[in-house]
């Protein structure tokens, strides 16, 4: 067996390893044998994501590039790494590259919603999000239509949400995400009492979850109760929150 056959025997092996370490070594002894095959490296890269060792990841994103610069996958990853590592304007430029050889891709589209989130540019988090979920109208990434919403909030598009949350009805009506997501909504059109009826459906579902009386005490604030709003910090503090507690302290004890 020559060298190039042997490798991609090892890179074969790797792929069926039972753990990314070892994938690695015999990626390692692959790329010894064929130092110029782009494929060892990308697979490489992978395994180092999923270890989250993201310089190397990178670094064989780079090197998979360097000998075809037409891969989607490996910008899209190097895009994935500067998400993970806080570098969300270069996460942008990678995924941006990425979306240029493959349109197609729902991730890609979402990462880079994610990434101007994070930057504050949020009419093109609108924009990625919402080709995201229009490539992937099944997804079940309630996190994306987290994201669209808060989005959507921050730029004052009402009917866009009203939008969003009909969607997000036909597929998460019945959940506690939904309902504080309802909620939010009728927040920004100043809808209190109603957002209060969607946070006690929210509450029916998860009881115990201390963000829902944070947020019901919110709202009461807004509405210049402080009784109900203290009554909701109690509440929250007994369940962990400790900026409730806080709240509490100063402004009902």
């Amino acid at each position: 067996m020559d060298d190039r056959h042997l490798s991609m025997h090892l890179n074969e092996l790797a792929l069926n390893a039972n753990n990314p370490e070892n994938s690695i070594e015999l990626l390692d002894s692959a790329i010894s044998l064929d130092p110029n095959n782009k494929l060892l490296y990308s697979n490489r890269a992978y395994f180092y994501y999923e270890l989250e060792k993201w310089e190397a990841s990178f670094s064989d994103c780079l090197k998979s590039l360097k000998r075809d610069s037409l891969q989607s996958d490996m910008w899209g990853l190097m895009g994935l790494i500067n998400y993970n590592t806080g570098e969300y304007e270069e996460s942008v430029k990678h995924l941006k590259k990425a979306i240029l050889i493959e349109d197609k891709n729902p991730e890609y589209y979402y990462y880079s919603g994610l990434s101007y989130y994070m930057i504050d540019e949020f009419n093109s988090t609108v924009v990625n999000v919402e080709n995201a979920l229009e490539l992937d109208p099944d997804s079940s990434n309630i996190e994306a239509i987290e994201i669209l919403v808060g989005a959507k909030l921050l730029i004052g598009d009402s009917v866009g949400i009203k939008q969003v949350l009909d969607f997000l009805e036909k597929k998460r009506s019945g959940s506690a995400s939904f309902y504080v997501l309802k909620a939010n909504y009728l927040i920004k059109l100043k809808r209190y009492r109603d957002a209060l009826k969607e946070l006690d459906k929210a509450i029916a579902i998860k009881e115990n979850h201390a963000g829902i009386f944070y947020m019901r005490a919110s709202i009461y604030t807004y509405m210049n109760d402080l009784k109900g709003a203290c009554a909701e910090w109690a509440k929250a503090g007994s369940l962990g929150n400790t900026e409730a507690k806080e709240f509490f302290k100063n402004h009902c004890e």
